[in-house]
């Protein structure tokens, strides 16, 4: 299974040329076999970006959840066990990338970034950088 990082989404949604081709390959492997997800936070994180004017959808947050579902993109809830494990993960301080990186840990899913602190990140993630 793939997890989408936040970006990562939107790029699937909006920019699919901005992801590699070995990246591209996985998606499409993924995706065919319903196995291409999103945790929750990522919408919080988009939500938070456009109301703060940082980031431009060509349509609401909502319509954007919306695509995504309609799309196939499963979503990933957070649960007692993710909040957990995201606060006691040691990688950088940012909220949603832990709880995203604790949702792919929990669902042993392979985290597409482009995220280079995740990337660098010497956990035991499985992750494939998105540009590559």
């Amino acid at each position: 299974m793939i997890l989408l990082d936040t970006h990562a989404l939107i790029w699937f949604l909006q920019r699919p040329e901005a992801f590699g081709i070995i990246a591209k390959r996985q998606l499409q492997d993924n995706f065919a076999t319903g196995r291409l997800s999103v945790s929750v936070i990522s919408y919080w994180e988009i939500g938070l970006l456009v109301h703060k004017g940082r980031l431009g959808l060509d349509v609401s947050p909502i319509r954007f959840r919306e695509m995504a579902i309609e799309r196939g993109i499963s979503e990933c809830s957070l649960d007692g066990r993710v909040a957990l494990e995201a606060a006691a993960l040691d990688l950088h301080p940012d909220p949603a990338d832990r709880f995203i990186v604790a949702t792919a840990l929990a669902q042993t899913a392979t985290l597409l970034t482009a995220d280079e602190k995740i990337l660098g990140w010497a956990g035991p993630l499985l992750r494939q950088d998105a540009r590559l």
